[in-house]
C-alpha cells in the first residue's frame, strides 16, 4: 500500500511539473546549492511493528554541472514516534548519509527530478522498561537510495522541495528499508 502511495505521488510530481514551465529565467544554471528540511519516514524494517513511523530532518548541498545534472550529498536523521507500550518503550534512530546523482526532468520554475545514490546508515534501537534500558543495538548498513522530487523555484536563488525516496539497507536489516518524505528550501548561490 505504501509502494503505492508513494508511485501515485511521484507520479503527480512529474505530471505537474509538465505543466507550469518559467521562460523569462534561466533556473537551471550549474553552481552550488545548500539546503535542510523537515522529514516523514514510513518505516519498513523489522522494527515497523515496534516502533512505528518516524520524524527527523534532511541536511543536502551539492553542485550543478549541468542544467539537466547535479551531484549532491544528503544527510537524513530520523527518530521513531511510535514504540510506547505502557510500561515499554521501543526507540529507533536511524542517520543516513548519501551521494547523490540527480537528473531534472525540465530546465523552467518548477522542475521534477530523479535520483539515486549510495552511502551507508547507523541504525540504534532500543528498549526501555520502567525507563531502564533493557536492550539496545546499533549497526551499519551499506545504503542505497532511489527516488525522486520537485524543486519550485521562487526566485532564481532560493527554491522549496518536496521528495519521496526509498533507501534501501543492506546488512542485518536484509533488504528492508525507509521511505523517506521530505519538504525544505535551498539556497543556490
Amino acid at each position: 500500500m505504501r509502494v503505492r502511495a508513494l508511485l501515485l505521488t511521484l507520479g503527480i510530481v512529474v505530471a505537474a511539473g509538465g505543466v507550469a514551465r518559467a521562460t523569462d529565467e534561466d533556473f537551471a544554471r550549474t553552481g552550488g546549492f545548500v539546503g535542510g528540511g523537515f522529514v516523514g519516514a514510513l518505516n519498513e524494517t523489522d522494527f515497523e511493528d515496534l516502533t512505528g513511523d518516524s520524524l527527523g530532518f534532511d541536511l543536502r548541498g551539492g553542485y550543478r554541472f549541468h542544467r539537466h545534472f547535479a551531484v549532491e550529498g544528503q544527510l537524513t536523521y530520523t527518530h521513531s514516534i511510535g514504540g510506547d507500550f505502557g510500561v515499554t518503550d521501543v526507540n529507533f534512530e536511524t542517520l543516513t548519509g548519501t551521494v547523490n546523482l540527480k537528473g531534472y526532468l525540465l530546465p523552467g520554475r518548477v522542475q521534477p527530478y530523479g535520483l539515486v545514490g549510495i552511502g551507508g546508515t547507523s541504525a540504534h534501537a532500543e528498549a526501555d522498561v520502567y525507563g531502564t534500558t533493557v536492550a539496545e543495538d546499533t549497526t551499519t548498513a551499506f545504503t542505497f537510495r532511489g527516488g525522486g522530487g520537485v524543486d519550485i523555484y521562487l526566485t532564481p536563488r532560493v527554491h522549496l522541495y518536496t521528495e519521496a525516496t526509498y533507501v534501501l539497507l543492506t546488512g542485518d536489516f536484509h533488504g528492508d528499508g525507509m521511505i523517506p518524505l521530505v519538504f525544505g528550501a535551498q539556497v543556490r548561490f
